[in-house]
Order: C-alpha cells, then sequence, then structure tokens
C-alpha cells in the first residue's frame, strides 16, 4: 500500500521552522513567506520577517512577491491548452503565429518551432537589446520585434540550450494571436479563475500591489539594501511579470499533479 509520509514531514516542519528563521537573521533576508505542499495538502505555512523593512511591517502567509521566471510555467500552460485544443501544434514554426519573426541578418530565426521556444532551446539571446534589469524599462512590442530584425540568435535552433526570456515573451505574443484575447486576459480566463487564485496577476493591478512585499537589492556588507520599485515588465510579463503568493503558488502547483485535470489533461 502507498505510505503516507505527512506525520514525519509535520515533524521535519518543526526543525524546518527554526531553520528558516535562522536562516532569515544570518542572511540578512528582509523577509519571506514558506508553503509545504504534501499530496494536495498545505502541511506547513508561516511568514518570517517584514514585507517592509523600513515601516515595520511584517510578513504574512499571504504577503505578495514578484515570482519572476515562474511565470515562464503559466505561459507553458497557456500553449500547452491552446495545443490540446488543436489551436497550434508545439512543432510548428513560431513564424506561422509571428510572421515577423524573421531576421535579413539570420536566416535560422524563420525555423524556431514552438517546442524550442518552450525548452530553451530556440538558439534566441536571453533578454533582446534594452538595459531593462538596471533601468526597469521594459521594452514594447515593437522594440522586441526590431531586436529580432536585427538579428538574435545565440544560437542555431536545437543545437544548445540556452535559457531565454525573449523566447518567452514571444511565446506570450503567441497566445495573444491564437486565442484572439491579450496574453494577460487569457491566463485570467483559462488559469487563474479556474484555480481561484486571488493574488495572482501578470499585471500590477492597484489589488495585487497593495499586499506586495517591497524588493530589495543584494545584499553588500556594510550597506543597507537598496529598496527597489515595482515595475510592469509590459509585453515581458509572459517571461517574468507575475504577482503571487503562498496559498496561490501552492494551488497552482497542485494543479500539476496526476489526476488534477482543471488546467491540461494527464
Amino acid at each position: 500500500m502507498p505510505t503516507d509520509f505527512t506525520a514525519p514531514i509535520m515533524a521535519a516542519s518543526s526543525v524546518l521552522d527554526h531553520w528558516l528563521a535562522y536562516k532569515r537573521t544570518m542572511g540578512r533576508l528582509p523577509g519571506l513567506s514558506v508553503g509545504l505542499v504534501y499530496k494536495e495538502t498545505l502541511l506547513f505555512q508561516k511568514a518570517y520577517g517584514y514585507a517592509d523593512v523600513e515601516h515595520h511591517q511584517p510578513t504574512s502567509p499571504t504577503t505578495g512577491y514578484r515570482i519572476a521566471s515562474f511565470s515562464k510555467i503559466f505561459t507553458a500552460i497557456a500553449i500547452l491548452q491552446l495545443a490540446e485544443q488543436g489551436k497550434l501544434h508545439l512543432d510548428d514554426r513560431a513564424q506561422q503565429y509571428l510572421p515577423w519573426l524573421t531576421s535579413l541578418h539570420d536566416e535560422r530565426t524563420a525555423r524556431i518551432t514552438l517546442r524550442q521556444l518552450l525548452t530553451h532551446t530556440s538558439g534566441l539571446d536571453r533578454d533582446g537589446a534594452t538595459p531593462h534589469w538596471v533601468d526597469f524599462q521594459f521594452p514594447s512590442l515593437a522594440q522586441i520585434q526590431q531586436h529580432i530584425a536585427e538579428g538574435a540568435q545565440s544560437y542555431t535552433p536545437a543545437e544548445i540550450w540556452k535559457y531565454s526570456n525573449l523566447g518567452y515573451t514571444l511565446l506570450g505574443a503567441i497566445v495573444h494571436v491564437v486565442s484572439g484575447v491579450p496574453y494577460e486576459a487569457y491566463v485570467h480566463q483559462h488559469i487563474i479563475q479556474p484555480l481561484g487564485l486571488t493574488s495572482t496577476s501578470p499585471t500590477l493591478a492597484p489589488e495585487i500591489e497593495q499586499h506586495l512585499a517591497v524588493g530589495y537589492g543584494r545584499d553588500i556588507p556594510g550597506q543597507e539594501r537598496e529598496r527597489l520599485p515595482a515595475i510592469e515588465t509590459h509585453v515581458m510579463a509572459s517571461a517574468t511579470g507575475f504577482t503571487s503568493n503562498v496559498p496561490d503558488l501552492c494551488r497552482f502547483m497542485t494543479a500539476q499533479l496526476t489526476r488534477e485535470t482543471t488546467l491540461l489533461t494527464d
């Protein structure tokens, strides 16, 4: 018979609790919120430190955070849903849906498939040509198109694994084209709402932002952490724009388990 590990996990969570509190203090982390899921049950949930250090606002289990590249999982699911509906095929060329995905400087761009975009094997560079991680000004679709036209290939498609935010930006644009609705509207209707996620969004809606932890820069000895602004990622939301919290992400995770068919068939 299948073994149930609920009891030992609950016992171990006591150790985890003390370890996380220690790591937060010794690691000079402003704050964190944690959830531990076993099978389909949230067994442990706790928050440590501050969501806003300067105002001594403590974190809570429902504090919101920018979840960065976890955003890509939402985008991958959206593409797979459209594939299950027969609206696209994973080995289709991306240019079939984005006719502008071509470059006079590099014919390889026209050969990229959806599967290669999903698996970071398209050969595209990581982030395009804009300094958005420095100046927080994320590019428009027109800027992405210009970069593609000027040549965005680091490698030949399917030649090597290379992480690419640019690739998942293109997948978001494909979701828009194939579904007929903006990417943000699609994920709300087909992923966020069916799962009952109340604190998850690809954009910084006011009701999301009011529960959001302050972002802080890296820990430099002898200095206070830099307080960073909350920023919109615009067309790159499908790669890195989402905000969520522990309860929502735990529910999202359980939706990927076998026999859970809210989002995708097994």
